[in-house]
């Protein structure tokens, strides 16, 4: 093969990968506006579009991005109520996981989801929880032991406690200081796809405070992420507003 030949080659592949990285850059960029303007219906519409994406090009990354972008969506119609949308997410997040958990190099990323499913499994069908409660700690729990440095680990671990009654092991406390630790990864180095996590996380210590009767802290936390974002709508227009009532 001449060299003339091999250049035509690289050239051509280094074109496809920053045209690939880009769009999964858009895809998260896209998602992160839709959580900051509170646009479940264009977060759907993104999320499907990165499955046809995954489906024609398929990657790590991407699959990655899809199964985070789907645990978003559930956890977002889970919160409003929308228990049949969050279900029909959910099976096909579990689809994805799946795939995920077959990936060597991103088994605790998998565990984490897996123990996010598992409690928004309870969430749907409450009498899940004595088979599915400790399915969801322990996957959380071995996701950090894998990689304590993979910070949604960390803020599984917290969700766990936050949702678990405390009759059961859950504490308020407890989940404050997993995703506190998370925060801190956070404000170390932030990977663009989590951004909106981040976000999120931020509101979950606001809830867990607010919760404990500690509102200053939960406006601190809130005014954090408005500092962070000063367009994200719903913190700065609804949360804090009820909270600064109180």
């Amino acid at each position: 093969m001449s060299s003339k030949i091999i250049s035509s080659f690289l050239l051509a592949f280094w074109i496809f990968s920053v045209s690939y990285a880009s769009n999964i850059k858009i895809f998260q960029n896209s998602i992160y506006e839709s959580f900051i303007t509170h646009d479940i219906n264009r977060w759907e519409r993104i999320v499907g579009e990165m499955v046809q994406e995954y489906n024609k090009s398929p990657s790590n990354e991407l699959l990655y991005d899809i199964v985070l972008a789907y645990y978003g969506a559930i956890g977002y119609h889970l919160d409003f109520g929308e228990q049949s949308k969050a279900k029909k997410h959910l099976v096909n997040a579990n689809k994805f996981v799946e795939k995920l958990i077959a990936k060597e190099n991103y088994k605790a990323q998998a565990l984490a989801f897996k123990s996010a499913f598992y409690g928004f499994e309870i969430s749907i069908n409450a009498f899940k929880g004595i088979s599915l409660g400790p399915k969801s700690i322990s996957a959380a729990d071995k996701s950090v032991e894998l990689n304590p440095n993979y910070t949604r680990g960390w803020i599984e671990k917290g969700n766990v406690r936050f949702h678990t009654p405390a009759l059961l092991g859950g504490s308020k406390s407890d989940a404050i200081e997993f995703y506190t630790k998370a925060i801190e990864m956070y404000d170390a180095e932030l990977p663009n796809n989590h951004k909106w996590l981040y976000l999120n996380t931020l509101i979950s210590i606001a809830r867990a405070h607010e919760f404990n009767g500690n509102i200053q802290k939960a406006v601190n936390s809130v005014i954090k992420a408005i500092d962070f974002e000063p367009r994200y709508k719903w913190a700065k227009e609804v949360y804090l507003p009820q909270l600064q009532k109180k």
